[in-house]
């Protein structure tokens, strides 16, 4: 009886594995979270259900101040430029990600040539650097969901609009509600952490429009620093052992003592996770074109030496297998520990 049993079990297993599956596959069949986002007259969309929702509005008096101390031709640039005035604007945010990979020039005829111009060299390390996050993001989901059945938090630093947490949750909502048994579906949560509470915000809206009580995440308008420091991922997180963590966008503008401290309290959190830990660190390295070209306008970002980044992760996270992938003065750093035995 108890073979026969097993035996039952172990058929029930394979047919649920094989279900899933498929219902994976029908979801990549569908638009995902980023398919849906779109820009028009200086502002952001997305398009669900045949609304289009109006996120932000990017046009000069919508942004803040100068972030750099521009020269007289980046100036001359920033008012001519749509692309070019974002970037020295609102330097390392979710604007400047939407805007490059959108790729919509804006402006008037003569202004929108110069907007395109401009992003034949912003759009291709942007969008290649994206779509290599998404990737990582997705298949370590799948490994989760689908081949391990195992629960699994994901903490978005510097989140923007919740755009990949968004995304997990279609996935793993998708999956839920396709199965007759949520206990064949893996728990997860995202925590979302950015300063910027106006796209938080707007993650937040779309969180409630797109999966109301079925979404499993939370937001914090807070410093990552803050957050770090008292340890709040003790009390959000508290119920996983396998953690994804990713670092975009805001981490190449930090000097060397803060991105120092920033990994340093990264790592610290890991410890306290006993399943598999993945990290996702995307950065900008040095480059001669863009440092010249920074000069000239007046931008102040922080790239640094490839092998520097290496060494850095090496040191900073003994245990972690650091991998990477790299184009367009480009790097995403891809670490990883397994679960302790």
């Amino acid at each position: 009886m108890g073979l026969v049993s097993g035996i039952t079990n172990h058929i029930k297993e394979i047919l649920i594995l094989n279900n899933k599956k498929e219902i994976w596959e029908r979801l990549h069949k569908q638009k995902d979270i980023w398919d849906c986002l779109s820009v028009y007259n200086y502002t952001y969309y997305f398009n669900h259900n045949k609304e289009s929702i109006a996120l932000r509005n990017f046009k000069s008096k919508k942004l803040p101040s100068y972030a750099y101390d521009l020269t007289i031709i980046g100036r001359l640039l920033t008012k001519l430029c749509t692309c070019s005035n974002i970037m020295s604007r609102r330097p390392g945010s979710e604007d400047v990600t939407l805007y490059c990979m959108l790729n919509k020039p804006h402006g008037s005829f003569l202004t929108k040539k110069l907007d395109s111009k401009f992003m034949q060299t912003a759009n291709p390390p942007i969008k290649w650097r994206r779509d290599i996050i998404r990737t990582r993001l997705d298949s370590l989901v799948y490994d989760y969901a689908i081949e391990k059945n195992e629960d699994f938090a994901f903490l978005d630093i510097g989140s923007g609009g919740s755009f990949d947490g968004l995304e997990i949750d279609r996935l793993m909502t998708g999956l839920r509600d396709s199965l007759d048994s949520s206990k064949s579906v893996s728990n997860y949560k995202t925590v979302n952490i950015d300063i910027d509470d106006i796209w938080l915000a707007i993650g937040d809206l779309l969180y409630d429009k797109l999966f109301g009580d079925k979404s499993k995440a939370i937001s914090i308008n807070d410093s990552i620093f803050s957050y770090l420091e008292k340890q709040r991922y003790k009390n959000d997180l508290s119920n996983f052992d396998n953690l994804i963590v990713s670092c975009n966008g805001f981490a190449e503008f930090l000097e060397d003592d803060l991105l120092v401290k920033l990994y340093m309290d990264i790592y610290d959190m890991t410890r306290h996770f006993d399943g598999q830990i993945d990290l996702i660190l995307p950065y900008a390295v040095r480059s001669s074109k863009q440092e010249r070209l920074g000069k000239v306008i007046g931008f102040n970002y922080l790239a640094r030496e490839k092998n520097y980044m290496l060494r850095l992760c090496s040191l900073i996270f003994p245990g972690f297998e650091v991998n990477y992938e790299e184009k367009h003065s480009q790097i995403v750093l891809l670490l990883r520990r397994n679960a302790r035995k």
